[in-house]
Order: C-alpha cells, then sequence, then structure tokens
C-alpha cells in the first residue's frame, strides 16, 4: 500500500513532467516555421547606405518591424510584409548619422523575432572598434526563451523524480527493517 509521502511525491512528480510537456509543446508551436532567421547584405556598410534585409522563416502574411538596436539606443528601420511562405525582403537605406560600430538589427513579427549582427563601418578607413570592447559594451546572442525555460523545467523535473526515488527507496528499507 502506498503512503501518503509517496502519494504526494509521485503526484508532485506527475505535475512536474506535466509542466515540462506543456512547455515543450508551447515552444514547437510558437516556431511552428522553424527559427526565424535575418541575411544582411552588404554586412558592414556605411552610414547612408542601402542594405537588403531578408527574412525567413515567420508566420505566412504578417507583419514584420526591423529595428537597428545598438548601445545608443534603437532606431526604427521600417516594415515588412512576409509571404505565403513566411519570407520577407526589404531594401532601406541606412540613416546618413549612423555612428560606425557594432549593432543588431531585430525583425520582431507577433510571434517570433530574429536578430542579426551587423556593423555600420565608416565612410573613411579610421579604426573600427575592437572585439574586446565590444564584448564589454554588452553585446550578446539572444537562445530561444522557449528551450531556456525547457530546459530549466526538465532539470527541475529530473531533480523531483532524483528525491521522490531516494524517498521511496528510504521508506521500503524502513519498512524491510520493521518486518
Amino acid at each position: 500500500m502506498m503512503g501518503k509521502r509517496t502519494y504526494h511525491l509521485s503526484t508532485l512528480l506527475a505535475m512536474t513532467v506535466a509542466v515540462v510537456v506543456l512547455i515543450a509543446i508551447g515552444s514547437s508551436v510558437a516556431s511552428a516555421h522553424g527559427n526565424p532567421e535575418l541575411i544582411i547584405t552588404p554586412n558592414p556598410a556605411a552610414g547612408g547606405a542601402t542594405i537588403e534585409i531578408a527574412g525567413e522563416g515567420f508566420e505566412e502574411d504578417e507583419e514584420v518591424s526591423l529595428t537597428l538596436e545598438g548601445v545608443s539606443g534603437d532606431i526604427a528601420l521600417g516594415m515588412a510584409a512576409t509571404d505565403a511562405e513566411g519570407n520577407f525582403q526589404l531594401n532601406l537605406t541606412l540613416p546618413d548619422a549612423a555612428t560606425p560600430g557594432s549593432y543588431r538589427i531585430r525583425a520582431q513579427g507577433a510571434d517570433a523575432s530574429a536578430l542579426a549582427d551587423f556593423r555600420i563601418s565608416q565612410t573613411d578607413a579610421g579604426p573600427q572598434p575592437a572585439a574586446e570592447h565590444e564584448a564589454s559594451i554588452g553585446f550578446h546572442r539572444e537562445g530561444s526563451t522557449g528551450l531556456v525555460v525547457g530546459l530549466v523545467a526538465l532539470a527541475a523535473a529530473l531533480a523531483v523524480a532524483g528525491v521522490a526515488l531516494l524517498l521511496v527507496r528510504e521508506k521500503r528499507t524502513e519498512n524491510t527493517e520493521v518486518s
């Protein structure tokens, strides 16, 4: 016969597994078209230059906003409409006053976004910021939030399962010693 402690631990384990499954299902539904990606050409480009931004893997027939993100703030670049396959292509001109350096371009759809590293070069042959400086000012890649949450939930589920198994084993040992 199952004791109260074992019953509660089993229930907790089942609920944890259910949460992990729901998170995994939610992550796959949100990225039904795959992971959106951006391709920017040319990269690098000088301020005032025309660049092409191509995106793929978004939802079909949706509006995607494009933003240039940097340490001094964000600059809205415009909107793009995806086609029936979830792809878009947009030519746009960078602001003339854009400061040379490292940036990210974000394409934000209704349910998904994509980031691409981008560099605005100087119009003259002056020095470019070093990679160490870029790292020190906080540039980093974003991971999939759903994936991170799913992995954390999985780790928690495994920890709960381990504790539950240890407690069940302990209970069985106690019952064997009493007999």
